[in-house]
């Protein structure tokens, strides 16, 4: 018999963290569940790219498409299978839907899945972020991910491409993730991206983030370079931060109309506020590690002990509350999230 649907109280301003959360841990579990707003609450409302993960997940998890927010439609959980799927994500953004069905197609045995949509949303993780970083944050949990653009999309345009592999996994956990400080700051990395012929645009947002960073004493080498794209416009800018002990990346897409150089400052700005904070890694890593480490403290990539995970993110945000909190709701796992953005999960003890 199956686990009864797990109802799960959502207030409006919860909705867009815990939704996605919420779904990622339903196939990995197989566990149905619902969302509802609290009492004398109005109704939740769905976005478009709420629609959007759902309809993706529906596919991931052979599941029938129906009310919103409840998955799957039909009250009776799936959990996601190996698989290929070529998926059009739309408004939810290609990486930020690889955030979230990654962790379920990855302990399936893995596969391919081939999005469609903005490869660089104006927030949330960028095609960089999620081909040069996540694989080595995989990685700590003994986990692959290969990344690849086909064709790059900048927001608010939704017509890029990437396909992202996950191979199946025979490698043993490990028994600790912990990253809580991050030491002294060794190098920064700036790319200045653009769509197409753009060498002018990439130069000012390179320069953009050079200036604001060299402003505040942080030296830093950059890299412009073109990106295949149907678009004539469109740019972002990324920024890998390498510490003593950690790594942190920021990005920051140009909005329509912005100068090239606000775009680079803007993500330049990211570093240095990161720099005022106690976080050993960027919000969007944390919250990562914090998902991939609930999986490793309810044995679901294999046994270890004491299968802890503790990371030290920039302040408490929305997000990591939610991951904590589906985490608790769907496993048997202890999560929290401290004021100051100190995370810990652990086996829940049975």
């Amino acid at each position: 018999m199956s686990a009864p649907v797990l109802t799960l109280a959502c207030a409006a301003s919860e909705l867009d963290d815990l939704w996605p959360a919420a779904i990622c841990l339903s196939l990995v579990t197989g566990r149905a569940f619902r969302l509802e707003s609290p009492p004398d609450a109005p109704p939740l409302v769905p976005r478009a790219w709420h629609l959007a993960l759902a309809r993706a997940a529906c596919e991931l998890g052979d599941a029938p498409v129906g009310e919103a927010l409840a998955f799957p439609a039909d009250g009776k959980g799936r959990a996601a299978r190996a698989r290929e799927l070529h998926l059009d994500v739309g408004a939810l953004g290609t990486c930020s839907a690889l955030g979230w069905l990654i962790p379920p197609l990855s302990l399936a045995g893995g596969g391919a899945l081939h999005l469609r949509g903005a490869t660089h949303p104006a927030a949330g993780a960028s095609v960089e972020t999620a081909s040069l970083w996540w694989p080595t944050v995989l990685g700590a949990f003994g986990r692959r991910l290969s990344v690849r653009l086909q064709r790059a999309s900048f927001a608010p345009q939704l017509g890029g491409a990437l396909v992202a592999e996950v191979p199946p996994e025979d490698s043993s956990p490990p028994a600790l993730v912990e990253l809580q400080r991050r030491g002294t700051l060794h190098e920064v990395r700036i790319t200045s991206v653009v769509a197409g012929a753009q060498a002018v645009r990439a130069d000012r947002q390179r320069q953009g983030a050079l200036t604001l960073l060299r402003e505040r004493g942080i030296q830093a080498e950059a890299a412009a370079r073109a990106l295949p794209s149907d678009a004539a416009l469109g740019g972002a800018v990324w920024i890998q931060a390498q510490f003593e002990h950690s790594t942190a990346v920021f990005s920051a897409v140009a909005a329509p109309g912005e100068a090239p150089e606000a775009t680079g400052a803007r993500a330049a700005a990211q570093l240095v506020a990161f720099l005022a904070s106690p976080g050993a890694t960027d919000p969007d890593t944390a919250a990562q590690l914090l998902l991939w480490g609930a999986l490793l403290a309810d044995g679901r990539l294999g046994r270890s002990e004491p299968g802890t995970t503790e990371v030290q993110a920039p302040g408490s945000d929305p997000a990591l509350r939610a991951i904590a909190r589906a985490a608790e709701a769907f496993l048997q796992v202890t999560a929290t999230v401290d004021e100051d953005g100190r995370c810990r999960v652990a086996p829940r003890p049975r």
